[in-house]
């Protein structure tokens, strides 16, 4: 896949999910981070792709698609390899992580905290091995790791939900 049939696909996925989200009853709100200034680049870097108000309470979001049959998870350690610019999961302060398989119409939503403390305190992230993105070609070299969904789905702070 090339870069601009991944921002197409991303692009559908995000209109699925933030139709999924706003959906729930106790939904107020749902923006989508831009990438118009230097500060939405800047925040979206470090809070993710769009905030959430629910119930009074406001989150902040990183999504992550997929539009492979994957099994996985790629959880991304380095978003340029050669400028050693780090990924989503060392950089985002995000509260979850929405990682949604567009062709499986499942979304997983991982709370941010937990994974990290399971991937770098726990150093659970070290048993996979560490592989550049393939799913797309790009002048960057991408590297995460891939992590079996079966591997971490069944913890507390991972649920799985269908989007339609």
């Amino acid at each position: 896949m090339n870069f601009r049939d991944a921002l197409k696909a991303e692009k559908y996925g995000m209109e699925r999910l933030v139709s999924h989200i706003t959906s729930r009853p106790t939904v107020e709100d749902v923006v989508q981070i831009g990438y118009s200034s230097n500060f939405d680049k800047m925040f979206q870097h470090k809070f993710g792709d769009l905030l959430l108000v629910s119930s009074g309470k406001t989150y902040a979001l990183e999504v992550k698609f997929d539009s492979s049959d994957s099994p996985n998870f790629f959880l991304e350690m380095w978003s340029d390899v050669t400028t050693l610019r780090q990924g989503w999961l060392q950089t985002t302060e995000s509260d979850y992580i929405l990682y949604y398989f567009i062709n499986q119409g499942v979304m997983y939503t991982i709370g941010t905290k937990a994974l990290k403390e399971w991937a770098f305190a726990q150093k659970q992230i070290y048993r996979y091995k560490l592989q550049e993105q393939k799913a797309w070609s790009q002048t960057n070299i991408t590297q995460g790791f891939i992590v079996p969904i079966k591997d971490i789905h069944n913890y507390s702070w991972v649920v799985k939900e269908t989007i339609h």
